[in-house]
């Protein structure tokens, strides 16, 4: 019987089994609370100037970010003298510091502190400091208000019209007249007491107009708060109870990520993380549609049928029973019609048609300089598994090189399989990096263990496809694979990789790739949901299948290209 929640991964979980109170080197993030904005400042620099420059990229700290890089570098070690900070960068909604735990953490009272602990109090310092900060904000916008009124007031006294003698206002005071009008008015009994009614004058007599109010440049500022933070009244207690002060929001959401070097390639790889953290943000955001992830970008021709055919005819019968192949198909990503790239890239039209000239010569025999078969054309295009209302036959051919009756025969034996596919039985891909590399002639790169001897030639045939303007696509899972992605991009030639995991919302990869996609040389695709998966577990051999047959749908040609 189940009596606890599932556990619920998160990038702020700690690790279980380490003592985060011992000695130890952590790259620690902090993120400001939802519907701050950027409180802490803005990106500023050139992507062109060298690191250390004056016109390098950085960030320009506001005056809370200067607060809380004060808070960082001066209160921390303070407190907690076995602590030091060697890297650090405040970004504009959050902050990265490498912290360095010499000796097992020990507070002023003699307790032993966890380094969870020594954030929150990071954190309650800052969030003290911020709301003073905006307490102090709040009083000088209110003074700034009551001064503003007291002179529109003196404004709108200067500005009433002076009384001017005229010949109705003296009426009262003239002598009577002894011929009577013309025609009778009626005129109203004043009471004796009843003061005399101050005249009004006409408005084009009036000297007034040289003191008319102004409105816009003594407009009286609106006290809301602006959009980046909330102004809490000076009134407000400034007090803290349990870490929070009444009706008060804190500067930093809950929690830290943590990542913790294990060995001095890592550290390095940390540190350059950190430092070049404003140039990355930089790039990503001059090139926002490509450095940034693109949900459901990409709706490959790929039927879950199909796959499910595919894996039972590759895999072991133990790998692949129904419920293993149920949780593999809950991680992947599910789209509708396939993308327009994904089905005419190397054919005529959105779902089939007569490929070009340049798709028969990639796919069968242009490498080699034959001309393509009627049936590998039709087993490529034929519509079926890689988009069109798929039958097993065609699924099996596509996907099992030409041997119908094994795949079919597994793809009819699996339970609950329609030979009808649902309008949202396509695999998905999320991207990261230059779509347009999908508009390109594409070919798959999967080396199998059985062509270990003809592994030059496969590598010669890759980097000859390539020279041609053809994009490679490959999991980059085994060491041959590894091998021939390694050098087309050594080479300059773009590439696609498909990734073994999702992208998390803030995803971004390492600062190599990231200038790579920046030069629009490679383009990074999972057809994964992101989930959690320990450093030590290894992928597993459906899996690899998986991203293999992706690989293909996306081309719509099988591995054995270049075998033709």
């Amino acid at each position: 019987m189940e009596f606890r929640n599932p556990t619920q991964h998160r990038m702020t979980r700690r690790a279980a089994a380490h003592d985060y109170s011992r000695p130890g080197i952590y790259h620690i993030t902090m993120h400001v609370a939802d519907g701050l904005g950027h409180p802490f400042g803005h990106l500023v620099g050139n992507l062109e100037a060298p690191d250390g420059s004056a016109d390098a990229p950085r960030v320009a700290l506001s005056p809370i970010g200067q607060m809380v890089e004060h808070e960082l570098l001066t209160t921390i070690t303070a407190h907690y003298p076995m602590i030091t900070i060697q890297e650090h960068v405040v970004m504009p909604e959050h902050i990265h510091c490498l912290l360095v735990v010499q000796d097992r953490i020990i507070s002023q009272n003699g307790k032993t502190q966890s380094l969870g602990q020594v954030i929150a109090g990071f954190k309650q310092g800052c969030n003290r400091r911020y709301w003073q900060m905006l307490a102090e904000r709040a009083s000088e916008m209110e003074q700034r208000a009551s001064e503003m009124e007291q002179h529109a007031s003196e404004m709108e006294q200067r500005a009433k019209p002076v009384p001017t003698l005229t010949a109705e206002s003296t009426a009262p005071f003239a002598a009577p007249s002894a011929v009577p009008p013309a025609i009778p008015t009626a005129v109203p009994t004043a009471s004796p007491s009843a003061s005399p009614a101050v005249p009004t004058a006409s408005p084009s007599a009036s000297p007034a107009a040289p003191f008319a109010v102004p409105t816009a440049p003594f407009a009286v500022p609106s006290t809301a708060a602006p959009s980046a933070v909330s102004i809490v009244s000076p009134s407000a207690a400034v007090s803290v109870s349990g870490g929070f002060a009444a009706g008060k929001h804190p500067l930093f959401a809950a929690g830290y990520c943590d990542v913790m070097p294990i060995d001095a390639a890592q550290l390095v790889t940390q540190r350059a993380y950190i430092t070049g953290n404003p140039r990355s943000r930089l790039q990503r955001s001059s090139h926002r549609e490509w450095l940034a992830v693109h949900r459901a970008a990409v709706t490959t021709a790929l039927t879950l049928p199909a796959l499910r055919g595919y894996l039972q005819r590759e895999c072991p019968p133990h790998l692949v029973t129904p419920e293993a192949l149920d949780a593999l198909f809950a991680l992947l990503i599910v789209g509708g019609t396939p993308t327009a790239a994904a089905s005419s890239v190397l054919s005529g039209g959105a779902s089939g048609g007569t490929p070009t000239a340049a798709a028969s010569s990639v796919l069968s025999g242009g490498a080699s300089g034959g001309t393509p078969t009627a049936a590998s054309s039709s087993s490529v295009f034929s519509g079926g598994a890689f988009g069109g209302p798929p039958t097993a036959a065609a699924a099996a051919s596509v996907l099992s090189g030409g041997e119908t009756a094994a795949a079919s025969s597994a793809l009819s034996g699996a339970a609950a399989v329609s030979p009808q596919c649902t309008p949202r039985s396509f695999v998905a891909c999320d991207t990261f990096g230059d779509r347009s590399l999908l508009e390109r002639p594409l070919l798959p790169v999967v080396c199998h263990r059985k062509d270990a001897l003809r592994f030059a030639e496969q590598q010669a045939r890759c980097l000859e496809a390539a020279a041609r303007g053809t994009v490679l696509i490959s999991a980059r899972i085994s060491k041959g694979e590894q091998a021939i992605m390694d050098t087309l991009l050594h080479r300059g030639f773009p590439v696609v990789l498909i990734t073994d995991n999702g992208f998390t919302d803030r995803y971004h990869p390492s600062a190599e790739r990231l200038d790579l996609c920046v030069a629009g040389r490679l383009l990074l695709i999972t057809p994964w949901q992101y989930h959690y998966r320990p450093n030590k577990e290894p992928i597993t051999v459906p899996a690899c299948k998986t991203m293999n047959c992706v690989a293909q749908a996306l081309c719509r040609t099988r591995d054995t290209w270049w075998k033709e």
